[in-house]
């Protein structure tokens, strides 16, 4: 009798330091598989690490993921902010040059190169400088 209750404790702490040890989150040992009650929560604690550790590495692929993507995102804004400040002006130009009617090339025109002799006119008469070109 004292050796079966032996077996019982000594089953019970083995359960207990692989319960601490999930909790700290290390690996958790097989000890012994049994079809009695301390062996269930055996089984049960080795199903919840595996279940926890699959779950920690789907967690890092999708972090993975989202670090990719959000580099993307950020590279592509990066480059259409470029393009937007680079590209502009030279489609203004391209477009004064092209045949487009001359009342819109004359209103381009006014509005890109004509600016300091808006700036200089009286305040009442700057929002009206693309009229009198």
């Amino acid at each position: 009798m004292v050796l079966v209750l032996r077996l019982i404790i000594r089953r019970i702490g083995d359960v207990r330091r692989n319960t601490e040890k999930f909790l700290n989150g290390e690996e958790v040992e097989r000890f012994w598989v049994a079809d009695d009650e301390v062996g269930g929560l055996q089984s049960l604690l080795l199903g919840a690490s595996a279940l926890v550790r699959e779950r920690e590495r789907e967690l890092q692929v999708a972090r993975d993921e989202a670090i990719a993507a959000t580099q993307a995102k950020d590279e592509f804004l990066s480059r259409i902010s470029h393009e937007l400040r680079t590209r502009s002006p030279r489609c203004w130009a391209s477009a004064s040059s092209s045949n487009s009617s001359s009342s819109a090339r004359k209103m381009l025109t006014a509005s890109t190169t004509s600016w300091p002799r808006r700036a200089s006119a009286r305040p009442d008469q700057r929002h009206l400088g693309h009229l009198t070109h």
